[in-house]
């Protein structure tokens, strides 16, 4: 879109469009559409980068100002949006897709980094891409560009700060948090297109759909899939939650056939991405887009309330009192890495990246061969900045890390390309800046509390939610989006090792000896399938792009 001179391309939406469109009428601004496109268009022409600070919503753009001889890049504040860049001789290039600047301007280069960081967490890290000089803008970054005389700034316009506010009572924290919550809600409903949600019936996505279902007129339609295999599957309490709700609910059972988009994930993700949980994100995607275009999600809640097991395991293994808690068998493991006459215990890095990482420093130095071994590194240095934030408390610590890292580079990453590669556009209420601001200066005891030998996670929602639901939905064991890839694949061995040696392009790069071995080591008892999984996207993606290693 232009508007004498100024030019804005956008991808996303601005939520809040309306009163920001009525403060610009104020000040002279006339419109000829009801889009929040040429909202944000006036509304950069009128206050330039500090437009950013205004908006509630999710967006990656570019804008350019003739007039001042400025190109200014921008992503949301928590990574909803995807937006990639490069510079050459020609100019700057940019797109919210890797793929189609492959298709213009590749090939290029595989980074030897890149691949590292990929092996070590399962996705490439921005600003990092799996290209050398391409480069993917980070979350509340924006990049400008004087175009007169071609030097460019990236600056971080926004980050979220923990400073707990010991002044409220519990009910007052009840009431503020349940409030944004509606209002953020709220805020995600305004659409012109028929809508729904996700609903695993774990406490994130039932609050959310409970306030859908209070601000409605109408029963929401919400998605889910699972399996036969009960002990992945969420398809009960998702059903159980959809009953009490009123909800017109929609379920699908998948089986290992699933896995046969593989090509389809690794085309649209355009660079290596094994988070396995983009399969069934995609197949529910696939399934709400047969009803609706767009669907409200729990994401979220984990990283702003504090509820992923990990940081139970984390607490437990650095609080001695806690030795017998549930976080021993990941501090037992780590151990098991260093030598026995280490003195040190392992940094809370470590223990991190014992729990969220793949394979292992030693791991992928026998796993890659030649130059691509010499690139591989201690990646915990990736997520050290964040843990050693000691300023704020160790809860707040890991919340950070997962805000900056697991958030945007996995989590939302997997949902907007899985999500849009079906036409499916998904909101995420519980990612609200305002939200994020205000559950940062939540107390440590309303977001994680010591319970016997345990912690009880999210503890302000779980309140919030057992005011709705009964206990058996609100205190079952946290079970994530995962798949039981773990029994699908032990069936599948021999194919897998047939596929990966046939692979030229990935012998190039990886050990086949150190493949053998992956392989044999994995059973349903003794599950290697991440890892594996890990190797057929890489595989999949350096069979469609060998070009990147020439």
């Amino acid at each position: 879109m232009t508007v004498d001179g100024a030019a804005l391309t956008y991808n996303g939406e601005i939520y809040n469009h309306l009163s920001i469109r009525a403060e610009l009428q104020r000040l002279g601004h006339v419109f000829k559409t009801r889009s929040d496109t040429e909202t944000l268009l006036h509304a950069c022409r009128q206050w330039g980068a500090d437009a950013i600070l205004r908006l509630r919503g999710m967006f990656a753009f570019a804008f350019h100002d003739k007039e001042r001889g400025r190109l200014l890049l921008a992503r949301d504040r928590v990574g909803k949006k995807p937006l990639f860049y490069t510079f050459g001789s020609w100019g700057l290039a940019f797109s919210s897709e890797l793929e189609p600047l492959w298709q213009t301007l590749g090939p290029w280069k595989l980074n030897a980094e890149a691949l590292d960081q990929y092996l070590a967490w399962q996705y490439v890290p921005a600003p990092l891409t799996i290209y050398q000089g391409v480069h993917c803008l980070e979350p509340g970054h924006v990049l400008e560009i004087d175009l007169r005389t071609g030097r460019h700034d990236i600056r971080r316009y926004w980050d979220v700060r923990f400073s707990i506010d010991r002044t409220l009572a519990v009910e007052e924290w009840d009431r503020l948090i349940e409030d944004k919550i509606r209002e953020a809600t709220a805020l995600r409903l305004m659409s012109d297109v028929p809508f729904g949600a996700f609903l695993s019936g774990g406490i994130d996505s039932s609050l959310v759909v409970a306030h859908m279902a209070e601000l409605l007129d109408h029963p929401v339609q919400t998605f889910c899939v699972g399996y036969a295999e009960e002990a992945y599957s969420e398809l009960a309490p998702a059903a159980k939650v959809a009953e009490i709700l009123g909800t017109e609910h929609h379920s699908r059972v998948l089986g290992p056939e699933c896995l046969d988009i593989l090509p389809d994930l690794v085309r649209h993700y355009g660079q290596p991405f094994a988070d396995s949980s983009a399969v069934p994100t995609w197949h529910v995607s696939a399934m709400a887009r047969d009803s609706v275009k767009m669907v409200l999600s729990g994401d979220g809640g984990d990283e702003v309330f504090a509820g992923y097991n990990t940081y139970e395991s984390i607490l437990s293994d650095v609080r001695p009192d806690l030795a017998g808690g549930p976080g021993g068998s990941v501090l037992s493991r780590i151990l098991r890495c260093f030598p026995s006459r280490s003195k040190q215990p392992p940094s809370l890095a470590t223990l991190h990246q014992g729990c969220y990482g793949h394979f292992r420093e030693a791991d992928r130095r026998q796993l890659l061969r030649g130059s691509w071994a010499a690139a591989v590194s201690d990646r915990s240095d990736f997520v050290r900045s964040f843990l050693d934030a000691l300023e704020v408390p160790l809860v707040s610590r890991l919340q950070l890390c997962d805000l900056h890292t697991y958030l945007p580079n996995d989590i939302l990453t997997k949902v907007d390309i899985a999500s849009m590669a079906n036409s499916l556009e998904v909101r995420s209420p519980l990612l609200d800046h305002e939200l994020i601001e205000l559950a940062a200066t939540l107390p440590v005891e309303q977001r994680v509390v010591r319970d016997g030998a345990r912690y009880e996670k999210k503890v302000l929602l779980r309140r919030l939610a057992r005011r709705r639901f009964p206990a058996d939905i609100i205190e079952r064991r946290k079970m994530g989006f995962g798949l039981p890839m773990g029994p699908w694949l032990a069936g599948r061995i021999d194919e897998l090792r047939r596929q990966f040696r046939e692979n030229t392009v990935l012998l190039d790069v990886v050990d086949p000896a150190a493949l053998d071995r992956l392989l044999a080591g994995h059973s349903v008892a003794t599950d290697a399938s991440a890892r594996i999984w890990n190797i057929l996207v890489l595989a999949q993606w350096l069979e469609t792009h060998p070009e990147s290693l020439q």
